[in-house]
């Protein structure tokens, strides 16, 4: 993290990675009016960036009827891909979460990915009448595959930020994972305070405190209203899907000259979006 930082003003880490981050924060309603017009224009951006690295290499064509943007509040999550059904989604942003100006496209391509992957599962539905993949079912084994493949699809698009927020972004996206690990298990199994996790995460991460308390929504046993949180284990699934198997998968198959038949499986074969599936799956590459 030092490191990457070498570029910011100032001498303290801590500080300067802090001040990068008030600098660049979009929250609220201007948030709200980002989503309603920049990413709009991004999106059609990265259909084309779809086309050129990821569609090229597949035979087959997908029917893609768009992706509708919402704001909402209330939320523990930052974003979520709503999927429609009839090759339709709606993509929902928390305005009351803090999102970074210089990597806001990474969360953009992340859920338009889960867009993605949904063609290409309601195309396989429709044609082979596989109605098990209809279903959405939270903490599986196709959840670290789809959330690790949407958290890559910065590098499968070959989309890079320049070099100076870049490094600070790169590095500071594989702490915040790590750091919002360490959280869950304190929460849900060490059962520690709300105020001793949103210390430790901003002190770990270099978060402002109010939104480390934001972020312990996600990862807390219990809702807001007293019921149990499903999403409480779910922050693992991004961390190890991205870096236990499809990144290093991807790499492997761009060294070795065999994007084709990556691509191909992870979107043409759903069954192999599952850590119990994909080193079989994936043998080939």
């Amino acid at each position: 993290m030092k490191g990457a930082s070498v570029a910011l003003p100032g001498s303290d880490v801590s500080e300067k990675i802090l001040r990068w981050r008030e600098e660049n924060k979009i929250t609220g309603n201007t948030l709200k009016k980002i989503i309603e017009t920049e990413v709009a224009e991004r999106t059609r951006k990265m259909e084309a960036l779809f086309q050129k690295n990821i569609f090229s290499n597949l035979l087959t064509r997908i029917e893609n009827n768009g992706i509708t943007y919402k704001t909402v509040t209330g939320e523990p999550w930052g974003a979520y891909n709503f999927y429609q059904g009839n090759y339709t989604s709606v993509n929902v942003f928390n305005i009351d979460r803090s999102f970074n100006r210089c990597n806001l496209i990474w969360v953009v391509c992340h859920e338009y990915e889960h867009h993605v992957a949904n063609l290409f599962k309601e195309k396989y539905c429709r044609e082979n009448n596989a109605l098990d993949l209809s279903a959405v079912v939270l903490n599986t084994k196709r959840c670290i595959i789809d959330e690790g493949t949407a958290d890559c699809t910065r590098y499968l698009l070959g989309l890079r930020l320049d070099e100076e927020h870049g490094a600070v972004a790169e590095s500071l996206s594989s702490l915040g994972n790590m750091v919002g690990l360490n959280v869950a298990y304190m929460l849900n199994v060490e059962s520690v305070d709300d105020e001793t996790a949103a210390e430790y995460y901003a002190s770990e991460a270099f978060v402002p405190l109010e939104e480390a308390k934001k972020h312990l929504a996600f990862s807390k046993p219990l809702t807001i209203d007293g019921r149990l949180n499903f999403w409480a284990p779910y922050i693992y699934t991004y961390f190890f899907g991205r870096r236990d198997y499809v990144l290093p998968t991807f790499q492997e198959a761009q060294k070795k000259g065999k994007l084709k038949e990556f691509f191909e499986t992870l979107y043409l074969n759903p069954y192999s979006r599952s850590t119990s599936t994909w080193k079989i799956a994936f043998s080939q590459i």
